[in-house]
């Protein structure tokens, strides 16, 4: 979270007076900003959905995050192959 902190004021100071290209780094300073607020998103997505699945389907409410962790390591080892 304090990477993401860090990251956006960079950019928005950064934005004023310079072009944005792809390596340029404002773009890079935009990327990393939107890449942790992104984790910072699942966090607290999972956090919520997780305590209203526990509320309704106990033991069961694991069953969505590790077929969603079999998937992601589907993936990752289908793109490794």
């Amino acid at each position: 979270m304090t990477s993401r902190d860090v990251e956006i004021p960079r950019a928005a100071y950064g934005l004023a007076g310079t072009a944005r290209r792809p390596d340029d780094a404002v773009a890079i300073s935009f990327r990393r900003a939107r890449l942790h607020g992104g984790v910072w998103g699942s966090y607290l997505a999972g956090g919520v959905l997780g305590a209203f699945l526990a509320l309704h389907w106990d033991l069961w409410s694991l069953a969505l995050p590790l077929a969603v962790l079999a998937v992601l390591i589907g993936m990752d080892v289908a793109r490794r192959a």
